[in-house]
């Protein structure tokens, strides 16, 4: 460290930062928290930072907000939502209302989207910051120098008492023959065409490939879908990507599925050739999508020198309190690796900012994340699937409800999906763990007695889980309440608003799991509880 800047070691009390000399031709600033990336993690962790009363840097070279905000969550649902309008206009299932189609005019719905990106970033980040007078926005990419310095393009050198690395992950393509050379769309140019193709070739059955397929295809571009592995949404049970595969036949997407390419190139167009079931295919469309995932944005930030591990994907390792290897640093959201969800990086970003400043007093838990596909039907779960309760040695029993026995569903006249429940077989401490759920936070109160109880976290895996393969836009609005900078936090899963039947009959069903333990996939139960509530 050079002259003149000194800082506080350890523990202590916070203080104000101050500027400091540090040589003649250059100026650093100190702070008690420097925060590098102005996402969903960084602006959480800069913002209970100063709720802390430290002094806080948060540096950020490109648009606040992140991913969500500015290329995922707000964009892609805002243009999901179109796709779903206009597919609903001429696909319904009631008699008696008529049904029309045409064309969308897809240059002003996505500059609706624009639009909207512009207000939310502006409101939800921009203006928020502006009234934490303790938060300094600093403009400029940084090299990371130790556990109490960071280096700005321009020559500043920033001091802190403790680093958070915060700066996410951006689309990644596979090493695939021809791919560099023929270019293709990733998630965010996808949402920035001019003008919408004939065809499109989605690689990647994931969340993200998934959902803008879809929203392709109905808004009239003829789709298909490659994934590599057995089933779409790999990450969820047994069944549910088979299912969904259906769905999204029955509205004209291709699906190849254990499909392996193995070259690229432009030709009038894309040319893609893979390997699925032993036979070589070729497939062409006038656009090419990789949605293949997603990799840390570690370069170029000097991890190394600094002596901050990184794993086979550029990720930071962190521990549970998200330290790294260096002391002085900690790291939150994205840039750690799965799961890449916006509420989850709120949540480490709050963490990591508490921990930084106050000693590493609060574990990161990710016992249960809930998870949402936004497709139609979407797909959603928590907690863990069959299959990985049957790979940790877990005993379970599994019990599904399929939509068609659930009133509700019926009047909606889509009655696609199911509910599935996995609980541990005799472990009362299960349901005790189970998320609060509840169209307001007085519908349900859990008494002593009661097997739906308040969610406490846990670091096993004594967890019943939910996944539901729904349909239509109340599975959308299944989300959670989220203000600027805030986490979903474990013990605030009873945040959540269901409005879909499938969401609202978990506390009927699970008072039905205790007749059904044993009973496998017995559905008995379950129809006299879908019958009793609405």
């Amino acid at each position: 460290m050079e002259s003149g800047a000194e800082l506080p070691r350890g523990g202590g009390s916070l203080r104000p930062g101050r500027s400091v000399s540090t040589g003649a031709r250059e100026t650093g600033t100190e702070f008690d928290l420097l925060v590098i990336g102005g996402g969903s993690a960084g602006f959480a962790a800069a913002i209970r930072g100063a709720e802390l009363g430290a002094r806080v840097g948060l540096v950020e070279a490109g648009a606040l907000g992140g991913t969500c905000v500015n290329v995922g969550c707000i964009p892609s649902k805002t243009l999901i939502r179109a796709a779903e309008t206009l597919h609903r206009r001429s696909h319904h299932g009631f008699a008696g209302v008529p049904s029309s189609d045409g064309p969308a005019d897809w240059a002003l719905v996505r500059d609706q989207k624009d639009e909207l990106v512009a207000h939310l970033r502006e409101t939800k980040y921009a203006d928020v910051l502006r009234s934490y007078e303790d938060v300094s926005l600093i403009r400029g990419r940084v090299v990371v120098r130790s556990g109490q310095s960071a280096e700005l393009d321009d020559g500043r050198t920033l001091y802190a008492r403790k680093l958070i690395v915060a700066t996410g992950a951006s689309p990644w393509a596979p090493p695939i023959e021809g791919l560099p050379e023929a270019e293709y769309l990733d998630s965010t140019s996808a949402m920035g065409l001019d003008d919408l193709p004939e065809s499109m070739i989605v690689l990647g059955g994931g969340a993200v490939g998934l959902e803008l397929a879809q929203m392709f295809a109905r808004l009239g571009v003829r789709v298909a879908v490659l994934e590599v592995m057995q089933r779409l949404v790999p990450a969820e049970g047994q069944g549910i990507g088979e299912a969904l595969a259906d769905h999204l036949r029955e509205e004209g997407i291709e699906v190849y599925t254990e499909a392996t390419v193995r070259r690229v190139h432009r030709h009038s167009g894309y040319v893609v050739e893979f390997e699925t079931g032993g036979e070589v295919r070729e497939i062409r469309a006038g656009q090419f999508l990789v949605a293949a995932g997603r990799r840390a944005n570690t370069r170029a930030l000097g991890l190394a020198d600094a002596r901050v591990s990184l794993g086979p994907k550029d990720e930071i390792l962190v521990d549970e309190y998200l330290r790294t290897s260096n002391p002085g640093i900690y790291a939150a959201g994205d840039v750690t690796g799965e799961p890449m969800f916006v509420y989850v990086a709120a949540y480490a970003g709050i963490t990591a900012a508490e921990n930084a400043l106050t000693g590493d007093t609060r574990r990161y838990d990710l016992t249960a994340v809930p998870r949402i596909t936004f497709t139609d039907p979407a797909v959603a779960s928590v907690g863990i699937a069959d299959e990985e309760a049957a790979a940790a040695g877990i005993a379970a029993v599994t019990s599904e409800l399929p939509l068609e026995h659930v009133p509700r569903a019926q009047a909606a006249r889509d009655t696609r999906g199911f509910i599935r429940l996995v609980a541990r077989v005799h472990a009362t401490s299960a349901w005790s763990t189970y998320p609060r759920l509840g169209s307001r936070r007085d519908d349900y109160r859990a008494g002593p007695r009661d097997p739906v109880r308040a969610h406490h976290r846990r670091p096993d895996l004594e967890l019943p889980s939910v996944s539901h393969l729904v349909g239509g836009d109340q599975a959308r609005r299944s989300g959670v309440r989220q203000g600027p900078g805030e986490a979903l936090l474990l013990r605030r899963v009873n945040d959540v608003e269901p409005t879909h039947p499938a969401v609202r009959l978990c506390l009927c069903i699970h008072r039905c799991m205790a007749h059904a333990r044993g009973a496998g996939r017995d559905q008995r139960p379950f129809q006299a509880c879908a019958s009793e509530r609405r």
